[in-house]
């Protein structure tokens, strides 16, 4: 008996081994299916200029493949990777597409425009297993990274800030995970609370994640139920631990989450110590990772395409624009695209257009002008730049012929970044069809943009500025009633 002892347990060790070399195996596999999406920021002082947002594209596939984010951290490193123990104060910012991100996902657009906000006090976020944010590959994230004070490292010493983004592709799963969504709060610091009600809620859920850094001046946060004056949520600062001492802003992560109804009201507050100034106001942020009901997966299905017979209708006014080498007169395809048709006609009444450049000329191909970015003094206004929104395709059968006006895109990735810029065909180009919204037509003014795609060029864009004076609407009745009293005052000249 003992001699039948001693073989069994040898082999019941070496069975034990090798099963635990299988499970370390298989969760290196599972492991290894993480990926990361890794992203580096020059630095830059306080008040030097406004962030300018990067993009962070996900690896290119055909068709596009739907991924998992999971997670994402920030640090400040060296110019060899080593992380840096005590770096200048950033606070970075990801964001992506709500409105087109809620049509791919056939989701009603309840998102707040910012995936994840990361300050100094808290250097990454990771979901709580088993769940993940549902993205498509081809969609495209934003990332802002924002200098918090004026004093700042020189550009010399190499510096840099190193965001990365961790997601898993879905095919690499073997079992699903549980869809959030980001929604977001906002409210202003003071001695009586913050009072923000915007957490709107589409359905009865649950939030399993919640970032709700601390301002210096606050030591508590808390989620309250005004229908039942229940707090359904708290999280406070130690007792005697200081600000800077606060490594973390995620307060809570929960697999079981914590209940949130959809027909009650929510109130934000956050209490300030008793040494913060009566006239402490402060703006801050939560972001809640609520669990997604409405997500499911589909098979991904590219933008429709209206199908439109010939002829097209043209709408009742037009655009009108005068440049410095003549007029252009555009006639509008208001059923074709009747959202970007409105857009135009509003930024043009609004004098976005007057002084914008044609920024590029590419002869027997097109001409491009409207970006705002382009347009001589004065600058844009508040009302004009609020003015500037993206827009959802509107894509048509219709083929990209010579004098065809069509929206350019912001991102070409996107097809959805279409703002206020459009290009006018000089030759038909059937290779854009369906990849571009069709606006409308060019019907007066083609000596012009003759003259304007024969201008010296250097990179495609004219050597000397070829730009739009001014830009109007005019109804169709204006403009003959114009052509006619200029035909008449003409004919009365020659009869002199």
């Amino acid at each position: 008996m003992k001699n039948r002892n001693a073989f069994v347990t040898p082999t019941l060790v070496a069975t034990v081994i090798v099963l635990l070399g299988l499970f370390q195996a298989a969760c290196t596999e599972s492991s290894d299916s993480t990926q990361k999406l890794e992203i580096y920021t020059e630095i830059s002082a306080a008040g030097d200029s406004l962030p300018i947002p990067q993009t962070m594209p996900f690896p290119t596939f055909d068709p596009p493949k739907l991924l998992w984010i999971t997670g994402v951290s920030t640090e400040m490193v060296n110019p060899d990777g080593s992380p840096v123990t005590d770096g200048p104060a950033y606070r970075t910012d990801v964001g992506f597409e709500y409105m087109r991100h809620a049509r791919i996902h056939h989701l009603p657009v309840y998102h707040t425009d910012r995936l994840f906000t990361l300050t100094p006090r808290q250097s990454h976020v990771a979901l709580p297993a088993e769940f993940g944010l549902p993205f498509y590959s081809d969609e495209l994230l934003t990332l802002t990274v924002t200098p918090l004070t004026t004093s700042q490292p020189d550009k010399s010493s190499g510096l840099r800030k190193k965001t990365v983004l961790e997601y898993v592709l879905d095919e690499d799963l073997d079992q699903p995970l549980k869809p959030l969504f980001a929604a977001s709060g906002r409210w202003t610091q003071s001695r009586e609370g913050g009072r923000d009600r915007v957490l709107r809620l589409p359905y009865d859920t649950h939030a399993h994640y919640i970032t709700a850094p601390l301002h210096p001046h606050a030591d508590s946060f808390e989620l309250r139920d005004l229908s039942t004056g229940e707090i359904v949520y708290n999280c406070a600062r130690a007792a005697g631990e200081a600000a800077a001492d606060t490594e973390d802003g995620s307060c809570f992560s929960d697999a079981a989450g914590v209940e949130l109804y959809q027909d009650r009201s929510y109130l934000l507050v956050d209490g300030l110590e008793s040494s913060a100034s009566e006239e402490s106001d402060l703006s801050a942020a939560a972001l809640f990772y609520l669990r997604d009901k409405q997500f499911k997966k589909r098979p991904r299905e590219g933008a429709p395409v209206a199908h439109f017979e010939n002829p097209i209708k043209t709408a009742d006014e037009m655009l009108i624009l005068h440049t410095n080498h003549g007029k252009i007169e555009i006639a509008f395809y208001p059923e074709v695209a009747p959202r970007h048709y409105k857009q135009i006609a509003h930024l043009a009444r609004l004098g976005v257009y007057d002084g914008v450049l044609f920024h590029r000329v590419e002869p027997e191909f097109l001409v491009q002008l409207g970006f705002p970015e382009t347009r001589r003094d004065p600058p844009l206004s508040d009302e004009q730049g609020a003015a500037l929104r993206r827009l959802e395709a509107e894509f048509s059968d219709l083929p990209m012929k010579r004098w065809t006006v069509a929206m350019a895109l912001r991102d070409n990735a996107d097809p959805d970044s279409a703002v206020a810029s459009f290009f006018i065909l000089l030759e038909t180009t059937r290779r854009l069809d369906q990849q571009y919204t069709i606006i409308g037509r060019i019907i007066s003014g083609l000596g012009t943009l003759n003259k304007i795609a024969a201008l010296p060029l250097k990179d495609a864009q004219p050597i000397e500025p070829a730009f739009i004076e001014k830009a109007e609407i005019k109804t169709v009745e204006q403009i003959t009633a114009g052509r006619k009293g200029r035909l008449k005052r003409s004919g009365s000249t020659q009869g002199k």
